[in-house]
């Protein structure tokens, strides 16, 4: 439990640093990170603003989708398999959950859409 409350407070100080430097509003993604972490670290990800020579493909909720499932992944790793009764159990439903999330990611997947850095308030200091 103490590995994981760790682990997340790394996560929120790493993405406050990234917002600073991506000129993406760390004080708001900070608040969002506290308050609903799961949702607002895959949100971030699927939305920051890309550097120069970044790219982002598929969509806004394909990006959420594809950053959610193994933060996920992470968060029933650390804080419900050790907890868990029945190890197989709490595998199987990760498992499927992440087939069924990613599913739908991919249904709402836009192969088209490349997004190309530098995007947002880093495009408009580059000019």
């Amino acid at each position: 439990m103490i590995f994981g409350i760790l682990l997340y407070l790394a996560f929120a100080i790493w993405i406050f640093s990234d917002a600073k430097r991506r000129k993406n509003n760390p004080g708001t993604t900070l608040i969002g990170i506290i308050l609903l972490g799961l949702i607002t670290i895959p949100l971030y990800f699927a939305q920051r603003n890309l550097k120069s020579g970044e790219t982002r493909k598929g969509g806004k909720v394909w990006n959420f989708i594809k950053f959610f499932v193994p933060l996920f992944a992470l968060v029933m790793i650390v804080f419900v398999f050790p907890e868990s009764p029945n190890i197989a159990r709490s595998i199987s439903v990760l498992l499927g959950m992440s087939i069924v999330l990613l599913a739908i990611g991919w249904i709402f997947r836009k192969p088209g859409l490349i997004e190309q850095g530098p995007t947002g308030a880093l495009a408009e200091t580059k000019q």
